[in-house]
């Protein structure tokens, strides 16, 4: 599947179709009733006059709280793509037929315009949960661009993995984290053997592991006009590097 954003309708028809011939697992984010963040997971099944069916929404430990009209934005694996799309639900709850004998319960959602697609990461990023790796997040000022929001409060994580271009964090899951990683992040942490470092990063997605209690956070790093800029890259490409020949010889 090419990089890039799947417009036509013909197209998006297509992957669909493709993604319920193969009950295709999916997320739904949206936010709730207070602005936060929500999630659930779902089984695209059919495609019908103008609408995708679904199973019925699940989240065992929040529950589920959409209703018809909700905009909410559906995440799924195809192709060893990850593919997003923008929605509304139509009807929830509504019967799905399976086939000819078999019917369920489930939601239909709007067949959406446009399919977002991301080929696997231009970068290799290493996996680090297991260094221990502290990490302090700060939101950027909504009105000073480049600024830390001296009013907003700071939250602590733990790197899980990183590359040349992002970062994955993991924090506990509470609504004060969920609602800082709506933007961008100014983050201090120190990889191993190097100094402490300072960088703006832009939240792509989250994840909630319910199981867990934490919060997966995936995150770009945003290019900062200083000249710390480049030696910052140079260390992580240099760390990264490292830890992948680490993996290499461990794999001999």
């Amino acid at each position: 599947m090419p990089l890039g954003i799947l417009s036509d309708e013909t197209n998006v028809k297509s992957v669909l179709a493709e993604a319920c011939a193969r009950n295709s697992c999916g997320e739904i984010h949206y936010s709730g009733r207070g602005g936060e963040l929500r999630t659930a997971r779902i089984r695209l099944l059919r495609l019908e006059d103008g609408v995708l069916c679904t199973d019925k929404p699940q989240n065992i430990d929040d529950g589920v709280d959409l209703c018809a009209g909700q905009s909410i934005t559906i995440y799924f694996v195809q192709d060893n793509a990850r593919l997003a799309f923008d929605s509304r639900v139509q009807k929830l709850p509504r019967l799905v037929q399976l086939n000819d004998r078999q019917r369920v319960v489930g939601m239909a959602i709007r067949l959406p315009d446009l399919i977002r697609t991301q080929q696997r990461r231009r970068d290799y990023r290493v996996s680090v949960l297991s260094l221990g790796i502290h990490c302090d997040a700060t939101p950027e000022s909504e009105d000073y661009c480049m600024a830390c929001d001296r009013g907003a409060a700071s939250f602590s994580a733990t790197v899980c993995n990183v590359s040349g271009r992002g970062i994955g964090l993991v924090t506990p899951h509470t609504r004060e984290t969920e609602r800082a990683c709506r933007g961008r992040l100014f983050l201090v942490f120190s990889l191993p053997g190097t100094e402490e470092m300072v960088t703006l990063a832009q939240v792509r997605h989250i994840r909630v592991i319910p199981e867990r209690g934490t919060l997966q956070v995936g995150m770009r790093f945003v290019e900062m006009p200083s000249p710390a800029a480049a030696p910052l890259r140079h260390k992580l490409a240099h760390f990264v590097a490292h830890q992948q020949r680490k993996a290499l010889r461990r794999r001999r």
